[in-house]
C-alpha cells in the first residue's frame, strides 16, 4: 500500500495497547490495517485488490472482497439517504457520515461472516486514502478472562450526536478517530506513525464524553461539557479539613424515583465549585445532592423502584481526595483519581482465582474455594493492606511460627470476622476450610534471585515463604491486599493451554515443512501464535518451529521485505502437565 505500513501498523498496535490495558491490564488488544485499492489505481502493475498489515493478522485478503459491494448497499437503505440540506457543506457532512457508517458496516459484516477469532470485539476506523488504497484500522479487544464491562442500557442523544453508553466505547471512538486524523495529512504516503494523544490525554477525553451520557438523560444541556471537569474539581476540594464524601444524583426535575428533600430557592451552577464543595457536606449525611448537570437545586433521596433500563438516573459519589466514581443503580460505570478515568475493575478476579486455587490447593472441593474467595474479597476492605496465607498446612505451620505470631485457638473465619483479625500487622494464615490458626504471622524464607525491589516488604515476604513452601513441597496460596485495596495472589499462574490445540500447530508445521511453495502469510500466522505461546511448547514443536523460521527469513531476504524476525524458539523449563488441558 505504501512504504511505511508496517511502521504506521506497529505504532498504532503499540498506541492501542497502552490505551486499553490502561482501562484494564486483562484486555488483549490486535490491531491490523485494512486496504482496498481504488479503482482509478486497480490496473497499475502490483497493486493488489485487497491488502492486510500485518499479513498473518487471522484473515485472509478474499475475506474482504464484497466490502466495496456491501458499502454500496448500505448506503442504499440508510435511513439518511432522503436527507436534503439547503447548505452545501451540510449536504457533504450528512453524505460523508453516510458513507463512513456504510464502509463500517460493510467491514464489520464481513469480520462476521469470516473472522478467526473464537471471541473478542471488534471495530473498524472507517477509511482513509494513502497512495493508492483506502486505509483502515481494525481493532480488536479480547478479554483475558471473559469479563463484560457495563454499559448504559439507554443513552439519550441521536445518531448525529453519538453519546457512549460505556468508557470503553467511549475510549475505542476517540482512538480510531485519532488513526484516521494520522491518516488525514497532506502526504499520507509520508505517514509513519499514529499521531495521536498520549494515554492520559485520551482516558480524560474519554471519560469526559461518558459524563454527557446523564447529561442528555437530564435535560441539563447547558452543562454537556463541563460536568467532568466540575467533579473534579469539587473532588479536589476540602472543608474544614475533611476530604470530598457524598453523593450527587443527575436527573431530571420530578423524576418519579427521586424524593427532594430540601429545595434551593435559586439553583446553584455546579461551576461554583467550592459553593458545591459545603453542599456536599450536607450529603454526607443522607441526602443526596440534585443535579440536571448544569445546576444542583436541592437535596433529596431515591425512592420506589427504578427501572434500569431507562438509563435517566445516574450518581456520582465522591469518595475521597481526587476521587469520585459514575454509577447506575449499582453499577459502577467509572471511577476517578486524580483526573484519570480507569475502568471500576474488582481487587480480585473470580474466574482465574478459582481456576488458580484449583490447581495449587490440591483437592479442595469448589464449594471451599467459594468461601476462600470470599474471604479474600473481605481482606480486600482492610484499609491499611493485609496478607492471608491459605495452606492446608496451616495448623503445622501456626506451631512453627508461634515465636513470631499471635496464635489462637483455631476458629472458622466470617468475612466480618476477617474485617478485625486483619486490623493488625502480620499476615492471616489460614487452612483450605477457612478455619484460622494464627494471626500477625511474620513471614519467613529465603532470598530470591527473583524478588522484586520495586514491591514492598509485604509482597516480598510473602514472595519468599511462598517459594520456600513451594520447595518444600507444600501446598500454598498467598493472598497479598495492598493500601491502594488492588489485591493480587502468589503464585499467579500461567492459563492452561489446551493439548488439542498445541498438536494441531505442530501438525501445520509438519504440513508447511513438506510444502514445495514456502506459503509466507501461513507460515507468519503460524509463528506469531507460537510466538505468543512459547511456554506450551514441546522440544520437537521449538525445532519444527525453528526450521520453519529459518525457511521463511531465507525466502523473505530473497524478496527484500520487511517482516519480523522471531527469535529461537526452546522449551521452558518450567512447563509441566499442570499447565495443559485436553
Amino acid at each position: 500500500m505504501w512504504g511505511y505500513q508496517r511502521h504506521f501498523q506497529i505504532s498504532v498496535k503499540l498506541a492501542a495497547q497502552s490505551l486499553f490495558k490502561a482501562l484494564d491490564p486483562h484486555f488483549e488488544v490486535e490491531v491490523f490495517l485494512l486496504g482496498l485499492v481504488r479503482e482509478d489505481a486497480a490496473a497499475k502493475p502490483g497493486n493488489n485488490p485487497i491488502c492486510l498489515e500485518p499479513e498473518e493478522c487471522g484473515f485472509e485478503p478474499e475475506a474482504f472482497a464484497s466490502v466495496r459491494a456491501d458499502t454500496e448497499h448500505f448506503l442504499a437503505v440508510s435511513p439518511d439517504r432522503n436527507v436534503i440540506c439547503w447548505e452545501p457543506s451540510h449536504q457533504r457532512s450528512n453524505d460523508r457520515r453516510m458513507l463512513d457508517n456504510a464502509q463500517k458496516e460493510a467491514v464489520l459484516k464481513a469480520i462476521a461472516n469470516r473472522h478467526l477469532y473464537a471471541k473478542g470485539e471488534f471495530y473498524f476506523s472507517g477509511f482513509m486514502p494513502v497512495a493508492d488504497y483506502d486505509v483502515g484500522v481494525v481493532l480488536i479487544l479480547k478479554h483475558k478472562h471473559h469479563r463484560l464491562h457495563y454499559q448504559l442500557p439507554q443513552v439519550y442523544a441521536d445518531e448525529r450526536f453519538k453519546v457512549p453508553a460505556s468508557l470503553t466505547e467511549s475510549s475505542v471512538e476517540i482512538f480510531l478517530r485519532f488513526c484516521r486524523k494520522s491518516l488525514h495529512v497532506p502526504h499520507p504516503e509520508n505517514a509513519d506513525d499514529w499521531d495521536g494523544p498520549e494515554t492520559d490525554a485520551i482516558l480524560r477525553k474519554a471519560g469526559s464524553r461518558v459524563m454527557e451520557a446523564p447529561v442528555f438523560a437530564s435535560g441539563g444541556i447547558q452543562g454537556l461539557y463541563g460536568l467532568f471537569d466540575s467533579c473534579n474539581y469539587i473532588s479536589s476540594l476540602t472543608y474544614e479539613s475533611s476530604t470530598s464524601s457524598g453523593e450527587m444524583l443527575i436527573t431530571k426535575s420530578g423524576h418519579p424515583n427521586i424524593q427532594p428533600t430540601l429545595i434551593l430557592s435559586k439553583p446553584i451552577d455546579l461551576s461554583h465549585h467550592r459553593a458545591i464543595r459545603k453542599l456536599l457536606e450536607i450529603s454526607r449525611a443522607g441526602d443526596a445532592i440534585l443535579t440536571d448537570g448544569d445546576s444542583v437545586t436541592g437535596f433529596g433521596k431515591m425512592v420506589g423502584n427504578y427501572d434500569q433500563t431507562q438509563a435517566d438516573l445516574l450518581t456520582v459519589r465522591f469518595i475521597g481526595h481526587h476521587k469520585w466514581e459514575l454509577q447506575h443503580a449499582e453499577h459502577k460505570l467509572m471511577r476517578v483519581t486524580f483526573g484519570r478515568p480507569s475502568l471500576p475493575l474488582p481487587p480480585l478476579n473470580e474466574y482465574r482465582f478459582t481456576e488458580d486455587s484449583e490447581r495449587i490447593l490440591k483437592s479442595t472441593k469448589p464449594e471451599k474455594i467459594k468461601k476462600l474467595f470470599a474471604l479474600a474479597e473481605a481482606a480486600c476492605q482492610q484499609r491499611h493492606g493485609t496478607v492471608l496465607v491459605i495452606t492446608p498446612e496451616a495448623a503445622p505451620e501456626a506451631k512453627r511460627l508461634a515465636s513470631q505470631s499471635t496464635g489462637i485457638v483455631p476458629v472458622e473465619v466470617t468475612p466480618e470476622l476477617l474485617q478485625s483479625i486483619t486490623a493488625i500487622d502480620g499476615a492471616v494464615l489460614l487452612d483450605t476450610d477457612g478455619v484460622c490458626h494464627a494471626i500477625g504471622v511474620i513471614l519467613d524464607g529465603e532470598a530470591l534471585e527473583f524478588g522484586n525491589p520495586a514491591r514492598g516488604a509485604r509482597y516480598n515476604s510473602s514472595l519468599r515463604y511462598c517459594a520456600n513452601m513451594e520447595k518444600l513441597g507444600k501446598q500454598c496460596l498467598v493472598v497479598v491486599v495492598s493500601e491502594d485495596g488492588s489485591a493480587e495472589w502468589i503464585p499467579d499462574l500461567l492459563p492452561r493451554q489446551s493439548r488439542r490445540e498445541l498438536k494441531e500447530k505442530e501438525a501445520e508445521l509438519d504440513i508447511i515443512l513438506k510444502l514445495e511453495e514456502f506459503p509466507i502469510t501461513r507460515s507468519s500466522r503460524l509463528l506469531s501464535w507460537l510466538s505468543d505461546h512459547r511456554f506450551y511448547l514441546s522440544n520437537g514443536t521449538c525445532e519444527k518451529a525453528n526450521r520453519v523460521e529459518e525457511i521463511r527469513s531465507r525466502v523473505l531476504a530473497e524478496k527484500r521485505a520487511i517482516s519480523i524476525n522471531y527469535k529461537n524458539f526452546e522449551p521452558h523449563p518450567g512447563l509441566s502437565d499442570d499447565y495443559l488441558k485436553e
